[in-house]
Protein backbone atom coordinates (compact mmCIF):
# COMPACT_ATOMS: atom_id res chain seq x y z
CA UNK A 1 0.00 0.00 0.00
CA UNK A 2 0.94 3.93 -0.33
CA UNK A 3 2.31 5.85 2.37
CA UNK A 4 1.09 9.15 3.40
CA UNK A 5 3.42 11.50 5.50
CA UNK A 6 2.70 11.15 8.84
CA UNK A 7 1.35 7.54 8.82
CA UNK A 8 0.53 6.19 11.86
CA UNK A 9 2.29 3.48 13.26
CA UNK A 10 0.82 0.01 14.17
CA UNK A 11 1.09 -2.82 16.72
CA UNK A 12 1.46 -6.48 16.19
CA UNK A 13 -1.77 -8.35 16.40
CA UNK A 14 -1.81 -11.99 17.65
CA UNK A 15 -2.86 -14.43 15.09
CA UNK A 16 -5.11 -17.22 16.29
CA UNK A 17 -5.19 -20.23 13.38
CA UNK A 18 -8.76 -20.80 12.86
CA UNK A 19 -10.25 -24.34 11.66
CA UNK A 20 -10.61 -25.28 8.38
CA UNK A 21 -14.43 -26.17 6.85
CA UNK A 22 -13.15 -28.11 4.01
CA UNK A 23 -12.67 -27.00 0.72
CA UNK A 24 -14.58 -23.87 -1.17
CA UNK A 25 -15.78 -23.21 -5.04
CA UNK A 26 -14.16 -19.80 -3.84
CA UNK A 27 -15.90 -16.21 -3.67
CA UNK A 28 -18.15 -14.81 -6.55
CA UNK A 29 -17.40 -11.44 -7.35
CA UNK A 30 -18.82 -9.22 -10.69
CA UNK A 31 -16.31 -7.23 -12.45
CA UNK A 32 -17.35 -3.62 -12.93
CA UNK A 33 -14.13 -2.25 -15.07
CA UNK A 34 -10.85 -3.83 -15.59
CA UNK A 35 -9.30 -6.44 -18.17
CA UNK A 36 -10.32 -4.86 -21.26
CA UNK A 37 -12.91 -5.82 -23.95
CA UNK A 38 -16.18 -4.49 -22.73
CA UNK A 39 -15.52 -3.80 -19.15
CA UNK A 40 -12.65 -1.05 -20.33
CA UNK A 41 -9.22 -1.17 -18.98
CA UNK A 42 -7.93 0.87 -15.71
CA UNK A 43 -4.24 1.24 -16.66
CA UNK A 44 -1.75 2.64 -14.10
CA UNK A 45 -1.72 1.79 -10.27
CA UNK A 46 -4.63 2.74 -8.00
CA UNK A 47 -4.55 4.33 -4.62
CA UNK A 48 -8.51 5.29 -3.58
CA UNK A 49 -12.33 4.97 -4.68
CA UNK A 50 -15.08 5.74 -3.77
CA UNK A 51 -18.75 4.80 -4.73
CA UNK A 52 -21.68 7.00 -5.10
CA UNK A 53 -25.34 5.57 -5.89
CA UNK A 54 -23.30 2.62 -8.30
CA UNK A 55 -21.15 5.50 -9.67
CA UNK A 56 -17.23 4.83 -8.83
CA UNK A 57 -14.15 6.82 -8.87
CA UNK A 58 -10.69 5.75 -8.94
CA UNK A 59 -7.45 7.83 -8.16
CA UNK A 60 -3.97 7.25 -8.60
CA UNK A 61 -1.19 7.43 -11.31
CA UNK A 62 -1.46 6.42 -15.05
CA UNK A 63 1.67 4.36 -16.61
CA UNK A 64 2.77 7.21 -17.28
CA UNK A 65 2.61 8.61 -13.68
CA UNK A 66 0.41 10.99 -14.17
CA UNK A 67 -1.80 11.77 -11.27
CA UNK A 68 -5.10 10.29 -13.11
CA UNK A 69 -8.49 10.39 -11.73
CA UNK A 70 -11.44 7.48 -13.16
CA UNK A 71 -14.75 7.29 -13.59
CA UNK A 72 -17.33 4.73 -13.76
CA UNK A 73 -20.95 5.53 -14.09
CA UNK A 74 -22.13 1.91 -15.76
CA UNK A 75 -19.95 -0.98 -15.57
CA UNK A 76 -17.21 -1.14 -18.47
CA UNK A 77 -17.60 2.52 -19.19
CA UNK A 78 -14.68 4.11 -17.96
CA UNK A 79 -13.42 7.51 -18.59
CA UNK A 80 -10.15 8.43 -17.38
CA UNK A 81 -8.80 12.58 -16.60
CA UNK A 82 -5.33 13.59 -16.18
CA UNK A 83 -5.12 16.20 -13.34
CA UNK A 84 -1.41 17.58 -14.16
CA UNK A 85 -1.69 19.93 -11.10
CA UNK A 86 -1.74 17.60 -8.44
CA UNK A 87 0.72 15.45 -6.77
CA UNK A 88 0.43 11.78 -5.78
CA UNK A 89 -3.58 11.44 -4.42
CA UNK A 90 -4.13 9.56 -1.61
CA UNK A 91 -8.29 9.79 -1.39
CA UNK A 92 -11.06 10.52 -3.46
CA UNK A 93 -14.92 11.37 -2.77
CA UNK A 94 -17.83 11.83 -4.52
CA UNK A 95 -19.78 15.55 -3.74
CA UNK A 96 -23.26 15.46 -3.56
CA UNK A 97 -23.64 16.43 -7.45
CA UNK A 98 -21.03 15.51 -10.40
CA UNK A 99 -18.33 17.38 -8.38
CA UNK A 100 -15.34 15.09 -6.86
CA UNK A 101 -13.11 15.97 -4.59
CA UNK A 102 -9.12 14.47 -4.14
CA UNK A 103 -6.47 14.90 -1.59
CA UNK A 104 -3.17 15.33 -2.03
CA UNK A 105 0.01 16.45 -0.23
CA UNK A 106 -1.15 20.14 -0.72
CA UNK A 107 -4.82 19.49 0.58
CA UNK A 108 -8.02 18.80 -0.96
CA UNK A 109 -9.07 19.95 -4.46
CA UNK A 110 -12.25 20.04 -5.94
CA UNK A 111 -12.41 18.42 -9.35
CA UNK A 112 -15.24 19.87 -11.67
CA UNK A 113 -15.41 19.14 -15.73
CA UNK A 114 -11.89 17.94 -15.75
CA UNK A 115 -10.47 21.21 -14.11
CA UNK A 116 -9.28 21.18 -10.09
CA UNK A 117 -9.34 23.77 -8.29
CA UNK A 118 -7.68 23.28 -4.65
CA UNK A 119 -10.25 24.24 -2.02
CA UNK A 120 -8.36 23.43 1.24
CA UNK A 121 -5.06 24.07 1.30
CA UNK A 122 -2.70 22.78 4.32
CA UNK A 123 0.78 23.46 5.30
CA UNK A 124 2.68 22.49 2.64
CA UNK A 125 0.40 23.90 -0.50
CA UNK A 126 2.18 25.61 -2.94
CA UNK A 127 -0.61 27.83 -3.72
CA UNK A 128 -3.16 30.11 -1.95
CA UNK A 129 -6.95 28.01 -1.21
CA UNK A 130 -10.22 29.30 -0.05
CA UNK A 131 -9.72 27.76 3.09
CA UNK A 132 -6.27 26.62 4.79
CA UNK A 133 -5.44 23.99 7.82
CA UNK A 134 -2.63 25.14 9.96
CA UNK A 135 -1.00 21.86 9.88
CA UNK A 136 -0.82 18.19 7.56
CA UNK A 137 -4.46 17.04 6.29
CA UNK A 138 -4.49 13.53 6.58
CA UNK A 139 -7.87 11.88 5.18
CA UNK A 140 -10.64 13.76 3.82
CA UNK A 141 -14.68 11.92 3.27
CA UNK A 142 -18.02 14.21 1.83
CA UNK A 143 -21.11 13.27 3.90
CA UNK A 144 -24.62 12.66 2.64
CA UNK A 145 -25.24 15.96 3.32
CA UNK A 146 -22.27 17.26 0.96
CA UNK A 147 -20.39 18.33 3.94
CA UNK A 148 -16.58 18.12 3.15
CA UNK A 149 -14.80 16.70 6.31
CA UNK A 150 -10.79 16.02 6.55
CA UNK A 151 -8.71 14.92 9.72
CA UNK A 152 -5.61 16.99 10.15
CA UNK A 153 -2.16 16.57 12.56
CA UNK A 154 -1.97 20.37 13.68
CA UNK A 155 0.77 21.58 16.13
CA UNK A 156 0.37 21.24 19.47
CA UNK A 157 0.64 24.40 21.57
CA UNK A 158 3.81 22.41 24.38
CA UNK A 159 5.94 23.05 21.14
CA UNK A 160 7.75 20.62 18.73
CA UNK A 161 9.21 17.99 20.93
CA UNK A 162 5.30 17.42 21.71
CA UNK A 163 2.84 15.18 19.68
CA UNK A 164 1.03 16.78 17.22
CA UNK A 165 -2.64 17.19 18.03
CA UNK A 166 -5.56 15.74 15.60
CA UNK A 167 -8.96 17.14 14.75
CA UNK A 168 -11.50 16.58 12.48
CA UNK A 169 -13.20 19.76 10.57
CA UNK A 170 -16.11 20.10 8.66
CA UNK A 171 -16.78 22.50 5.68
CA UNK A 172 -20.88 23.13 5.47
CA UNK A 173 -20.27 26.49 3.00
CA UNK A 174 -17.46 27.35 1.48
CA UNK A 175 -17.71 30.89 2.20
CA UNK A 176 -17.93 29.69 5.88
CA UNK A 177 -15.03 28.84 7.82
CA UNK A 178 -14.92 25.08 9.13
CA UNK A 179 -16.26 23.74 12.12
CA UNK A 180 -14.40 21.65 14.94
CA UNK A 181 -16.11 18.52 14.76
CA UNK A 182 -13.61 16.24 16.99
CA UNK A 183 -10.69 16.44 18.43
CA UNK A 184 -8.67 19.56 20.31
CA UNK A 185 -6.52 22.46 19.50
CA UNK A 186 -5.62 22.87 23.04
CA UNK A 187 -2.72 20.22 25.05
CA UNK A 188 -4.72 18.31 27.71
CA UNK A 189 -3.57 18.55 31.01
CA UNK A 190 -2.70 14.89 31.36
CA UNK A 191 0.35 12.79 30.04
CA UNK A 192 0.56 11.18 26.33
CA UNK A 193 0.73 7.70 27.53
CA UNK A 194 -2.54 8.42 28.97
CA UNK A 195 -4.11 10.02 26.37
CA UNK A 196 -2.87 7.53 24.08
CA UNK A 197 -4.99 4.94 25.80
CA UNK A 198 -8.19 6.94 26.04
CA UNK A 199 -7.93 7.87 22.87
CA UNK A 200 -8.21 4.12 21.18
CA UNK A 201 -11.21 2.89 24.00
CA UNK A 202 -13.34 6.46 24.69
CA UNK A 203 -16.26 5.98 27.20
CA UNK A 204 -19.08 5.48 25.45
CA UNK A 205 -21.19 9.28 24.62
CA UNK A 206 -17.78 11.09 25.38
CA UNK A 207 -18.42 14.59 23.26
CA UNK A 208 -16.13 14.35 20.25
CA UNK A 209 -15.27 18.32 20.42
CA UNK A 210 -12.71 18.42 23.06
CA UNK A 211 -11.78 14.82 23.32
CA UNK A 212 -7.64 14.56 23.19
CA UNK A 213 -6.20 13.04 20.70
CA UNK A 214 -2.53 12.83 19.56
CA UNK A 215 -0.66 11.87 16.89
CA UNK A 216 -0.32 8.88 16.23
CA UNK A 217 -3.99 8.31 16.36
CA UNK A 218 -7.17 8.01 14.42
CA UNK A 219 -6.38 10.16 11.91
CA UNK A 220 -5.14 7.32 9.06
CA UNK A 221 -8.73 7.46 7.37
CA UNK A 222 -11.76 9.24 6.97
CA UNK A 223 -15.43 7.75 6.27
CA UNK A 224 -19.35 8.82 6.68
CA UNK A 225 -23.07 7.92 6.41
CA UNK A 226 -26.27 9.27 6.66
CA UNK A 227 -25.98 9.27 10.34
CA UNK A 228 -22.53 9.44 11.81
CA UNK A 229 -18.68 10.04 10.60
CA UNK A 230 -15.94 7.24 11.30
CA UNK A 231 -12.35 7.75 12.50
CA UNK A 232 -9.78 5.11 11.29
CA UNK A 233 -6.61 5.04 13.83
CA UNK A 234 -4.06 2.44 14.54
CA UNK A 235 -5.86 -0.57 15.02
CA UNK A 236 -9.47 0.81 15.73
CA UNK A 237 -12.40 2.76 14.17
CA UNK A 238 -14.01 5.54 16.40
CA UNK A 239 -17.83 6.89 15.84
CA UNK A 240 -18.91 10.14 16.05
CA UNK A 241 -22.75 10.32 16.27
CA UNK A 242 -24.90 13.31 14.89
CA UNK A 243 -25.23 14.29 18.18
CA UNK A 244 -21.40 14.36 18.33
CA UNK A 245 -20.87 11.60 20.83
CA UNK A 246 -17.93 9.29 20.32
CA UNK A 247 -18.01 5.34 20.41
CA UNK A 248 -15.84 2.31 19.08
CA UNK A 249 -16.85 0.22 16.61
CA UNK A 250 -13.45 -1.89 16.01
CA UNK A 251 -10.60 -2.97 17.91
CA UNK A 252 -9.35 -5.52 20.06
CA UNK A 253 -6.22 -7.92 20.65
CA UNK A 254 -7.13 -11.56 18.76
CA UNK A 255 -7.34 -12.01 15.10
CA UNK A 256 -8.72 -15.35 13.69
CA UNK A 257 -7.27 -15.76 10.30
CA UNK A 258 -10.43 -15.89 8.09
CA UNK A 259 -11.34 -19.46 6.56
CA UNK A 260 -14.96 -18.26 5.11
CA UNK A 261 -15.92 -14.89 3.36
CA UNK A 262 -18.63 -13.00 5.82
CA UNK A 263 -18.29 -15.46 8.49
CA UNK A 264 -18.85 -14.03 11.83
CA UNK A 265 -15.91 -13.52 13.46
CA UNK A 266 -17.85 -12.84 16.60
CA UNK A 267 -17.83 -9.05 18.90
CA UNK A 268 -16.11 -6.36 16.48
CA UNK A 269 -14.78 -4.96 20.02
CA UNK A 270 -12.86 -8.08 20.63
CA UNK A 271 -11.35 -8.30 17.11
CA UNK A 272 -7.96 -6.69 16.03
CA UNK A 273 -6.82 -5.59 13.05
CA UNK A 274 -4.28 -3.45 11.42
CA UNK A 275 -5.11 -0.40 9.14
CA UNK A 276 -3.64 -0.06 5.65
CA UNK A 277 -3.91 3.85 5.54
CA UNK A 278 -6.90 4.81 3.01
CA UNK A 279 -8.56 1.72 3.98
CA UNK A 280 -12.19 2.88 5.81
CA UNK A 281 -15.39 3.38 4.11
CA UNK A 282 -19.42 3.08 5.77
CA UNK A 283 -22.80 3.05 4.39
CA UNK A 284 -26.24 2.20 6.29
CA UNK A 285 -24.66 1.62 9.79
CA UNK A 286 -22.20 -0.47 8.26
CA UNK A 287 -18.43 -0.11 8.13
CA UNK A 288 -15.23 -1.71 6.52
CA UNK A 289 -11.69 -1.39 6.96
CA UNK A 290 -8.58 -2.79 5.20
CA UNK A 291 -7.14 -5.17 7.63
CA UNK A 292 -2.97 -6.44 6.83
CA UNK A 293 -2.73 -8.55 10.19
CA UNK A 294 -3.33 -11.44 8.29
CA UNK A 295 -0.95 -10.88 5.43
CA UNK A 296 1.07 -13.76 4.62
CA UNK A 297 -1.30 -15.70 5.93
CA UNK A 298 -2.08 -18.66 3.59
CA UNK A 299 -6.11 -19.30 1.84
CA UNK A 300 -5.82 -22.97 2.34
CA UNK A 301 -9.00 -23.89 1.16
CA UNK A 302 -8.83 -21.00 -2.41
CA UNK A 303 -12.37 -19.69 0.30
CA UNK A 304 -11.22 -16.17 -0.80
CA UNK A 305 -10.24 -16.71 -4.30
CA UNK A 306 -11.78 -14.91 -6.82
CA UNK A 307 -14.73 -16.83 -9.35
CA UNK A 308 -16.92 -15.69 -11.73
CA UNK A 309 -18.11 -14.75 -15.21
CA UNK A 310 -14.97 -13.45 -16.32
CA UNK A 311 -13.52 -13.12 -20.02
CA UNK A 312 -10.19 -14.54 -20.50
CA UNK A 313 -8.47 -11.21 -20.19
CA UNK A 314 -9.92 -10.72 -17.05
CA UNK A 315 -8.77 -13.50 -15.49
CA UNK A 316 -5.51 -13.20 -16.36
CA UNK A 317 -5.65 -10.00 -14.73
CA UNK A 318 -7.34 -11.66 -11.63
CA UNK A 319 -4.41 -14.05 -11.77
CA UNK A 320 -1.77 -11.66 -11.52
CA UNK A 321 -3.51 -9.74 -8.77
CA UNK A 322 -3.35 -12.97 -6.26
CA UNK A 323 -0.06 -14.00 -7.88
CA UNK A 324 1.68 -11.01 -7.19
CA UNK A 325 5.10 -13.00 -7.42
CA UNK A 326 4.03 -14.45 -11.05
CA UNK A 327 5.96 -17.90 -9.51
CA UNK A 328 3.18 -19.85 -9.43
CA UNK A 329 3.04 -20.45 -5.77
CA UNK A 330 -0.32 -20.08 -3.55
CA UNK A 331 -0.10 -15.96 -2.19
CA UNK A 332 -0.93 -14.98 1.21
CA UNK A 333 -4.15 -13.40 1.85
CA UNK A 334 -2.81 -10.23 1.51
CA UNK A 335 -5.11 -7.04 2.28
CA UNK A 336 -8.27 -8.01 3.21
CA UNK A 337 -11.37 -6.15 4.78
CA UNK A 338 -13.65 -6.28 7.05
CA UNK A 339 -16.89 -5.54 7.56
CA UNK A 340 -18.66 -4.53 11.01
CA UNK A 341 -22.08 -4.61 10.78
CA UNK A 342 -24.55 -4.32 14.14
CA UNK A 343 -21.37 -4.96 16.49
CA UNK A 344 -20.47 -8.00 14.42
CA UNK A 345 -17.37 -8.57 12.42
CA UNK A 346 -16.58 -10.43 9.65
CA UNK A 347 -13.77 -10.79 6.90
CA UNK A 348 -15.32 -10.09 3.17
CA UNK A 349 -12.34 -10.07 0.62
CA UNK A 350 -8.96 -11.15 0.05
CA UNK A 351 -6.35 -9.68 -2.27
CA UNK A 352 -7.44 -5.93 -1.90
CA UNK A 353 -5.65 -2.89 -2.82
CA UNK A 354 -8.82 -0.60 -1.68
CA UNK A 355 -12.53 -0.88 -1.03
CA UNK A 356 -16.16 1.35 0.11
CA UNK A 357 -19.36 0.50 0.40
CA UNK A 358 -22.52 1.59 -1.38
CA UNK A 359 -25.80 0.44 -1.91
CA UNK A 360 -25.42 -2.96 -0.19
CA UNK A 361 -22.48 -3.60 -2.15
CA UNK A 362 -18.79 -3.83 -1.22
CA UNK A 363 -16.77 -2.86 -4.02
CA UNK A 364 -12.96 -4.29 -4.25
CA UNK A 365 -10.09 -3.08 -6.60
CA UNK A 366 -7.67 -5.50 -7.08
CA UNK A 367 -4.01 -4.03 -8.90
CA UNK A 368 -1.40 -5.78 -10.41
CA UNK A 369 2.37 -4.25 -11.56
CA UNK A 370 3.85 -2.77 -8.81
CA UNK A 371 5.82 -5.01 -7.38
CA UNK A 372 6.18 -7.46 -10.29
CA UNK A 373 8.35 -7.58 -13.58
CA UNK A 374 5.70 -9.71 -15.27
CA UNK A 375 3.42 -7.00 -16.59
CA UNK A 376 2.58 -3.25 -16.84
CA UNK A 377 0.70 -1.49 -13.83
CA UNK A 378 -3.20 -2.20 -14.14
CA UNK A 379 -6.05 -2.52 -11.65
CA UNK A 380 -9.67 -4.16 -11.73
CA UNK A 381 -12.68 -3.29 -9.65
CA UNK A 382 -15.39 -5.94 -8.91
CA UNK A 383 -18.17 -5.76 -6.36
CA UNK A 384 -20.09 -8.20 -3.81
CA UNK A 385 -23.08 -8.35 -2.10
CA UNK A 386 -22.53 -7.71 1.88
CA UNK A 387 -24.56 -10.32 3.73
Amino acid sequence: MYVRRGAAAVGTVLLLVGCNGGASDGQSLDVVAGGGGSSGSVEGFVSDLDVRDGRVALVGESRDDVTALWTIDEPGDVRVTTLSDLGFPTSVAWGVEDDLYVLDEAGIWQVRGGNAELVVGDDSAPTKAPTTEPGAIEAMTVDDAGRLLWTAAVPNPNGAASPGLIVVRRLDDAAAAPELVAGSTDAPVMDDATIYRQQQNPDAGTPAVGFPMLVPGPQVDLAADADAFYLLGAGYVLRVDADGRLSKVVGGEGRDVPTEPFASQGDALDNGFVPAEGGLSADEGAVAALDTSVSGETDADDAFVWTGDFTESQQDLIDRVVDEGGDGVPDSLDTVVVVVSDGDVSTAAAHVQAMALDGGQLYVVGQAGRFEATGPEEAIVLRVPVD
